[in-house]
């Protein structure tokens, strides 16, 4: 909602820059004769009145805790907090003689460790951290994460502000 007002604030602020320039464009559809001083009325009225309702919108928006953001945060701290578990392929042995072993998954949860998310390093997971922060297009925050870290590689999340080689120490 808040792009379109923008998109209509961009419309109105193109009219007002028209109507400064050349006011008698709008002669005959607002005014019979429109001046440099009924133009910036009208077209700046309006440019206040969506600007602040860009405004109260986008605060809205942002207050809401379901936000496209947070959903996004949401699913990166569920996922650096999902149990531990790693599939490993094993041969089944079943009683009756066959040549040929069949292969089937067993999932095999890892013992409990004293930081719950250690979790092995995959390709969702960004290389530069211990344990496993995921990989994401945005910024990550040391609440995004939820727990601390050790930074390996370079920092690209910043989540070591000390530069002491751990982020989000607040967490330990």
């Amino acid at each position: 909602m808040a792009s379109f007002l923008v998109l209509i604030l961009l419309a109105v602020t193109i009219a007002w820059l028209v109507g400064l320039i050349k006011p008698s464009v709008y002669s005959g559809v607002f005014w019979e004769k429109a001046s440099r001083k009924s133009v910036s009325f009208l077209f700046g009225g309006l440019f206040i009145l969506l600007f602040i309702a860009i405004g109260i919108i986008g605060n809205m928006q942002s207050n809401n805790p379901v936000s496209s953001s947070s959903k996004t945060s949401a699913n990166l701290s569920n996922k650096s907090q999902s149990p531990t578990s790693t599939p490993i392929e094993k041969p089944s042995i079943s009683p009756t003689a066959t040549t040929e072993p069949s292969p089937s998954v067993i999932v095999a949860s890892q013992s409990p460790s004293p930081n719950p998310h250690t979790e092995t390093q995959s390709s969702s997971c960004n290389p530069n951290y211990s344990p496993c922060v995921p990989n994401s297009s945005t910024d990550l925050n040391c609440s995004d994460i939820g727990f601390e870290v050790k930074v390996i590689g370079t920092d690209v999340y910043h989540l070591d502000r000390d530069k002491n080689g751990y982020g989000c120490e607040s967490y330990n």
